[in-house]
């Protein structure tokens, strides 16, 4: 990313800082909805690019090497997000209205999930579920050598598929579907999974030519398909 670029995203990221300051004087928890909104949003593009990147060392392909320094990038911004995610725990009631005594005295059916919806228990997930993401991030991310010249890590790719399966499933039964607990859907933990990853640019590059190393060599065979 260019300097001006960079200057371009940090004066935005101080524009929105600002506004969340106004926000918060007027009404803290109609800002605190909204700001949980829109990290459900942008939370979809590091775990998507993580998925792509589990997929490539699993499945290997032109498309990954297109596209491999892009996801990499990608997933690296996993621990910013990671604390962009600390303020929603810090204030659960103004999201969840399962935090709520007197919702849960309405709906008895919510009463029941008490026990999985508790908050130090809801919260103690989320962690897990962000320390999970991490690690695998950083397992799967390299630097040092260009993308095209590392070989694909099958073996921790089949751990890092199941891990990330469980825990992006999971996750997004316990922040979204949670939001109205007296719905269930034990469907959407793959709907949102199959969300998170993006194939159209994938698609649109995998016909490209082989990314080429220093010297016009092609990639080392470990590397094709």
């Amino acid at each position: 990313m260019s300097g001006r670029a960079q200057g371009a995203a940090l004066g935005l990221a101080l524009v929105g800082i600002l506004a969340l300051a106004i926000g918060a004087t007027f009404d803290l928890a109609a800002v605190t909805r909204a700001y949980f909104v829109a990290l459900m949003v942008v939370w979809q593009l590091p775990l998507g690019c993580l998925a792509l990147l589990i997929a490539w060392h699993l499945l290997g392909g032109r498309w990954g090497l297109a596209l491999g320094e892009a996801l990499e990038a990608g997933v690296r911004t996993l621990p910013l997000l990671a604390l962009l995610f600390l303020p929603v725990l810090l204030d659960l009631s103004a999201i969840y209205p399962w935090t709520r005594p007197v919702f849960v005295a309405e709906h008895p059916r919510v009463a029941a999930k008490l026990v999985w919806l508790a908050p130090g228990f809801f919260s103690l997930r989320a962690v897990v579920y962000l320390i999970v993401w991490l690690a695998l991030g950083f397992a799967l991310t390299g630097a040092g050598r260009p993308f095209a010249e590392r070989p694909r890590r099958r073996r921790l790719a089949v751990v890092a598929a199941i891990l990330y399966a469980l825990s992006a499933a999971v996750a997004s039964i316990d922040w979204l579907v949670s939001l109205d607990p007296r719905v269930p859907s034990s469907i959407f933990g793959m709907l949102a999974m199959s969300r998170q990853a993006v194939p159209r640019p994938g698609r649109r590059l995998a016909g490209g030519p082989w990314p080429r190393r220093a010297g016009g060599r092609p990639p080392p065979p470990h590397v094709r398909p």
